[in-house]
Order: C-alpha cells, then structure tokens, then sequence
C-alpha cells in the first residue's frame, strides 16, 4: 500500500488538492501549514466569523478532500484535513466531528485543529472523534492553541486511554493545569500506540511533572515527549529523570526552557548512565552550567554511537 497523503490547502476561492509522498521520499512536498485567513464578509464586522459559519467551510474542505481522494481508487491512500485558523469553535467543531463519524468514505489520517477557539465544550466533540471505533484511520491530531483546560483535558484523557490507533497529539499551548496534565498522563499509562505528545507551553508545574512521570515509568510506546516551557523546576525535574532511568521507548525529550538549573540537570545525568536509549533531550534555557551541558551531550552521543554501532550490525542469518 503506498504512503502517499492527500493534503488540502484552500485559500479564499481557489480549493487545491496536494499529493505528497511520504517524507523523505523522491518528490516529497509539505503542504503550506495554513491556508491565509478568509477576508470578512460584509455586515460580519472585521476578523468576525461565527463558529457556524466556520463549520461550514469546514464541512466544504472535507467535501473538496472526499472527491479528490474517490478519483484514486485504486489505492486507499491517507487524508490530511487542514483546518487551522478556522474558528471553529465549540459549535463548528460538533459539526465536524458529526460529519466524520456519519461517513466515513474517506478516513482522514491528520486533523490539524491548530488555533481554532474550541474551548472545553469543542475538545469534548473532538474526544468523541478520538474515542470512536469508526475512525480507525486517524492517526494525527493537532489541537494546539485552542484554550483546552481541565474539563477539556478530562475528556481527551478518557478518549486517549481508550483510544488504539492514534499515534501523534499535539495539545501544546492550552490552559493546562496541573490537574489537566494529570488527566493526560493517565492515559498514557493504558495508551499503547502513542509516539508522540506535545504538551509545551501549558502550566505543569512540579506536580504535573510527577504526574507525568509516573506515566513514562509505565508508558512502553512513546518515543517523543515535547515539554517545553512548562513551569518545570528541580523537583519535577528529579521526578521525570528517575522516570527516564527506567523508560526505554523514548528518544527525543526537549524540556527547555524550564527553570531546574544544575540540580535538575544533575537528576538527567544520573539517569543517563541507566539509560542507553535515549538520543535527544534538549535543555536549552534551563539554567544549566556549561560543565552539565557538556557531559549531557556527551553521554547523548554515547547512546548515539551504540545506536548507529547496533544497527550497523549484519541480521544474523536463520539457521538452517
């Protein structure tokens, strides 16, 4: 089956259809990330657009998707339905969300909901998405940006933990409490097809750092955890760093730009001489001194070296 991805950028009247190869490949092209912000209609006031009519320029986009991917048939190729900016709202993303699970004829694979002022009533219509059996196809959700808090982060957790296909989630960038961050790490504990969390820019604090942790001590799929800028400090730091000594999925870690200083940066040290998996944990901005900076480099090259040395190695032939 070929990993080509449908992509649609829509700008004011002119609707395109994208065909992307798979990154990397020969040819590959990344659809522009957003499409520029429709003009205002008259009487509508400037900037104003109502959630409904949002929706509805929504619904039109999966539309335009669904007819370009029936004219290739001959492959079940993966959507990507580019919404971001749209304004959908609480109330567009109920219509959305309706529509995708009433017909299903073209699974969409990437939802990008970035910056769409859904609030916890619109992430509670998109948990309803995640949480269905009929949208098996979906592998990517972007809902950054959208003034997500507790009561929205409740409803993606409970989605999340029963969720078996979803491999990215990007809810960085919300209203996030500690409390919310909790709800998330939970899921990550019963969650066992995540790759990818991003969470930066939410208020996690220590405690939700804790929270979190407990999580990654648990979680055996997760390869990536963005947490950057989230009010982490030593604490919460130690905390993630016995979690890391233990964990052996995850490979990128950028918590940056969190204030724990030397100590927390000590923490990761220790657990880097357990952990052999591990090749990105960025700290930039977090107060480190340059003699821990260096020997956390050092010791990410290390595991580095014994990556590449181990997949150097020739597959042993079956014995006959």
């Amino acid at each position: 089956m070929s990993n080509a991805m449908f992509a649609l950028q829509v700008n004011d009247g002119d609707s395109k259809v994208f065909l992307n190869e798979s990154p990397g490949g020969e040819g590959y092209r990344t659809a522009p990330e957003a499409a520029p912000p429709a003009q205002p209609a008259k009487g509508c006031g400037k900037g104003k657009r109502s959630n409904e009519d949002g929706g509805k320029q929504a619904l039109e986009r999966l539309s335009v998707l669904r007819a370009a991917a029936s004219e290739h048939t001959d492959d079940a190729k993966p959507v990507e339905l580019d919404l971001f900016d749209m304004k959908l709202g609480a109330e567009g993303a109920e219509m959305l969300a309706a529509e995708l699970e009433s017909d299903v004829s073209c699974p969409v694979h990437v939802l990008n909901l970035c910056k769409n002022k859904l609030g916890d009533e619109g992430a509670a219509a998109i948990a309803k998405i995640i949480k269905v059996d009929k949208l098996r196809s979906l592998r990517s959700i972007d809902l950054r940006m959208n003034k997500i808090a507790l009561a929205g982060a409740e409803r993606l957790g409970l989605a999340l933990g029963a969720n078996h296909t979803l491999t990215s989630l990007d809810i960085s960038s919300n209203d996030f409490n500690t409390k919310a961050a909790a709800c998330i790490a939970l899921a990550l504990e019963s969650n066992t097809t995540l790759e990818t969390l991003g969470l930066e820019y939410n208020t996690m604090a220590d405690e939700g750092a804790e929270r979190m942790a407990l999580a990654l001590s648990k979680n055996s799929t997760l390869t990536t955890l963005l947490m950057r800028s989230c009010e982490i400090r030593a604490r919460g730091a130690a905390s993630l760093a016995r979690a890391l000594a233990v964990n052996r999925s995850l490979k990128k870690f950028d918590i940056s730009t969190n204030e724990f200083g030397d100590e927390g940066a000590e923490s990761f040290l220790d657990a880097l001489k357990a952990n052999n998996v591990i090749t990105q944990l960025d700290m930039f901005g977090c107060d480190v001194g340059p003699r821990n900076s260096a020997a956390v480099r050092a010791a990410l090259r290390a595991n580095e070296d014994a990556e590449s040395a181990a997949a150097s190695k020739p597959t042993p032939s079956p014995s006959t």
